[in-house]
C-alpha cells in the first residue's frame, strides 16, 4: 500500500511556504516527496534566476524528493479560450488551466521548453502533471512522443511507457480561495480518505497557501499521519509508474 505526497506550484516566491510543509512532512515520517515545479509561474519568476531555489531543490531532490514539470507558467495568459473551457478557466480554477486551452503545437513547445530548463539544472524530470489536472486529449500524445514516463489526472495515475492501465486513485486536495472551498475541503477529504482506505495507492495533493489555514493543514497533516500509521509506504510517482525507479 503507497501513497505519494506531491507539494504543487513549487517556483521561487513558494518556497519560503514550500520549505515549512515540508519540513512537517518529513517530520510525520513522509521519507520522499513530488516536487511539482512550474518554470515560469504566471509568465514571471524564471527559476534560472533564483539560485538559492535552484540550489534548495537539487538538495531536496538529493534526499529522495523527485521534481516533476508542473506546465509551464500555470496561466492561460497568451492563450485562446474557447467557450467550452469558460467553466474551467473561470470557475473551476483561476485562469490556469494551461493544458486544457494550449493547442498541440503550443503544448508541445511548452512541454520540451520546460523540460530542457529543468534538465539544464540536472533535474530530469520524467513526468508531467499539468496545472488542476487539466489536459487536452492531445496533451497525452505530446508526453508519449516527448517521452515522459506518466501523467496524472485527478482520478488516476497514467503510466505513458509500459502501455499499464491507468491506476485509479483520487487524489486528496483542497481548495483555499475562499471560506466556503475551504470548508466544504475540510468535509469532503476525510470521506474521501476513507473511501480509498482499500486502493493501492492515496495521493496527497498539496498547495503552499494550504498551510496558511490551520484548520486545512492540521486535516492535511491528521490524515497523512493516519495513513502512514496503517502501513501506506511513501513513494514518488515515478517509483509507482516506472518498474524498478
Amino acid at each position: 500500500m503507497n501513497m505519494v505526497v506531491s507539494l504543487h506550484d513549487v517556483h521561487p516566491s513558494s518556497l519560503v511556504l514550500v520549505e515549512r510543509q515540508r519540513a512537517d512532512l518529513r517530520r510525520l515520517g513522509v521519507s520522499r516527496l513530488n516536487l511539482l515545479v512550474v518554470p515560469r509561474w504566471h509568465g514571471a519568476e524564471p527559476v534560472e534566476s533564483a539560485p538559492e531555489f535552484v540550489s534548495t531543490i537539487s538538495r531536496w531532490r538529493d534526499e529522495g524528493d523527485e521534481i516533476t514539470l508542473h506546465g509551464w507558467t500555470h496561466s492561460i495568459e497568451g492563450l485562446k479560450e474557447k467557450p467550452r473551457h469558460l467553466f474551467w478557466t473561470r470557475f473551476y480554477t483561476n485562469r490556469e488551466a494551461e493544458f486544457l486551452v494550449a493547442s498541440a503545437e503550443e503544448t508541445r513547445s511548452r512541454i520540451a521548453t520546460g523540460r530542457a530548463l529543468l534538465e539544464s539544472f540536472g533535474w530530469s524530470p520524467v513526468g508531467f502533471i499539468a496545472p488542476a489536472w487539466l489536459l487536452a486529449p492531445h496533451t497525452i500524445d505530446v508526453l508519449r512522443t516527448l517521452g515522459f514516463a506518466y501523467t496524472n489526472t485527478r482520478t488516476a495515475l497514467i503510466p505513458l511507457r509500459t502501455g499499464t492501465r491507468p491506476l485509479q486513485s483520487s487524489s486528496l486536495c483542497y481548495s483555499a480561495r475562499s471560506a466556503w472551498r475551504r470548508l466544504g475541503s475540510q468535509i469532503w477529504n476525510p470521506l474521501l480518505a476513507r473511501s480509498l482506505r482499500h486502493r493501492s495507492l492515496l495521493r496527497v495533493s498539496i498547495h503552499p497557501s494550504d498551510i496558511l489555514y490551520s484548520g486545512t493543514w492540521l486535516q492535511i497533516l491528521r490524515l497523512t499521519r493516519q495513513a502512514i500509521d496503517a502501513g501506506r509506504v511513501p513513494r514518488t510517482y515515478a517509483q509507482c509508474a516506472v518498474p524498478g525507479a
